[in-house]
């Protein structure tokens, strides 16, 4: 019978391996840690991380956008950002309305309360954000991992 240990083994030598394995492995890590740590400093407020995004991603249009662009700029799918704004609604932080020129056009905009939510979190999510990831990184690394992670589709 094969232990775990060795069943893992056997695993990683017929996947990934060297450079790629340890690449790959350090993205993980990264993304959990990174997700970890955002989720802690939203765990007391009526949003999690995801929604957090999707409200930030609405602000930087204008707090005001048909769905589709939404999803697009939040890089997801309509269908998740569909679930995603339910949810939003519900908490009072996001109103979806149909346009008035295209009735099959749906606009997602920012509550008085969604703003108030960005205005006082940003400013720590960012500090975080900061802290935990981009304070590890020169300019010119911020830079090429942008560049390098644009390469990915």
């Amino acid at each position: 019978m094969v232990d775990a240990k060795e069943r893992t083994i056997r695993m990683v030598a017929i996947g990934l391996q060297g450079n790629a394995r340890d690449a790959w492995r350090e993205f993980l890590r990264v993304s959990r840690l990174m997700d970890d740590h955002l989720s802690s400093l939203l765990h007391e407020e009526p949003v999690s991380t995801g929604e957090f995004g999707v409200l930030i991603g609405l602000a930087e249009i204008d707090d005001r956008a048909r769905m589709s662009d939404l999803a697009g700029h939040v890089l997801m799918s309509p269908s998740h950002l569909s679930h995603r704004a339910t949810r939003l609604e519900r908490k009072g932080l996001l109103r979806r309305s149909k346009s008035a020129d295209d009735g099959r056009e749906t606009y997602a905009e920012l509550t008085a309360e969604g703003r108030d939510l960005i205005d006082r979190l940003l400013p720590s999510y960012s500090a975080a954000i900061e802290a935990t990831f981009l304070t590890h990184l020169s300019d010119r690394q911020q830079k090429d991992l942008a560049t390098w992670m644009r390469r990915i589709e």
